[in-house]
């Protein structure tokens, strides 16, 4: 009996017994898997805001969004966090603008997240 009370015990490997082609089909999965969240996302965050979703910077699911025919780009981190802490529908787009002037003004851009907790 182990020290923990039990007759069997699991065994680890610190080894890796995943082929290299395993690991391939693996991170192919995840990959697919990846992106479909992401688009789950995408999907939520047009419906909620009336947008649709036009295409990705560089074709990369999950790094900028166009939406609205090139009227607003947005990074996923912000499309996420929006859905996720089930934020006010205008207070994106509110953040976005202020984005856009400051950026204009030379001044630096509040993240989203800092926007949210009250940044300005």
């Amino acid at each position: 009996m182990n020290h923990f009370g039990f007759g069997w015990c699991f065994h680890f490997s610190l080894g890796s017994t995943l082929t290299n082609r395993e690991k391939a089909l693996n991170m192919k999965k995840s990959k697919a898997k990846l992106e479909e969240a992401i688009q789950e996302y995408v999907d939520a965050f047009s419906l909620k805001h009336d947008i649709g979703f036009s295409y990705w910077i560089a074709d990369i699911p999950g790094t900028v969004g166009n939406f609205d025919n090139d009227n607003y780009f947005m990074d996923f981190e912000a499309i996420r966090l929006n859905i996720d802490l089930n934020r006010p529908k205008e207070e994106i787009f509110e953040w976005y603008d202020a984005s856009i002037e400051s950026a204009m003004k030379g001044e630096p851009i509040i993240n989203y997240f800092s926007w949210v907790k009250g940044a300005r």
